[in-house]
């Protein structure tokens, strides 16, 4: 399962890159085209990892196979968040270090990926027992606050369409909400038969 996830990261962005390189000729547009596609692959990955777990209780189908696919679209995130902030730093804003601390879509980008970097370190157990994490699943839980911050990032971003950004993490916070929504129990055999006979 996660050999899959890493596989399909992967395969995603070799295809934008070879989309990309036939599509855009311009450097400048080539630079941004990068920068968007990375973003969004980022959010996307963090956002899917965040409704594994809602998604399959809703559809009643645990897997033990779920911690995996949700530490790997985890890692693929914080690894194509990277990216992002390494395209954005190389490019657009060609080094200024200044600008990530004085504008807000940026400062916010600056600290998602901090999270992220967090999460993608103790995401491996040796470095867990190396650095003696004790709260491992509270600090995993700190994903909703990556999310929170990417939104932010993205919402007063320059560069991203606030519509689909919108539209996007609105779906995911609907379908992340769904958890909240009681789900009914279906008894079992036995418990049926018991409440036939009183």
């Amino acid at each position: 399962m996660t050999r899959a996830v890493y596989a399909a990261t992967l395969g995603v962005g070799l295809a934008l890159l070879a989309w990309g390189a036939a599509a855009v000729t311009w450097p400048l547009e080539r630079a941004l085209f990068w920068i968007r596609s990375s973003g969004w692959l980022a959010a996307g990955l963090l956002l899917l990892a965040i409704l594994v777990t809602p998604l399959a209780r809703r559809l009643r189908s645990p897997s033990r196979a779920l911690p995996s696919l949700r530490r790997a679209l985890g890692i693929s995130a914080a690894a194509s968040a990277t990216a992002h902030a390494a395209l954005s730093l190389g490019t657009h804003l060609d080094g200024a270090w200044a600008q990530v601390a004085s504008l807000a879509w940026l400062r916010a980008g600056a600290l998602a990926w901090l999270v992220l970097a967090a999460l993608w370190l103790t995401s491996y157990p040796g470095a867990v027992r190396a650095l003696r994490v004790k709260l491992w699943k509270p600090l995993h839980r700190l994903a909703l606050v990556a999310a929170l911050l990417a939104f932010q990032h993205a919402l007063l971003s320059p560069l991203a369409a606030r519509g689909w950004v919108l539209g996007v993490f609105g779906v995911a916070a609907a379908a992340w909400l769904t958890r909240l929504i009681p789900q009914g129990r279906s008894s079992t055999p036995s418990q049926a038969s018991s409440q036939s006979q009183t």
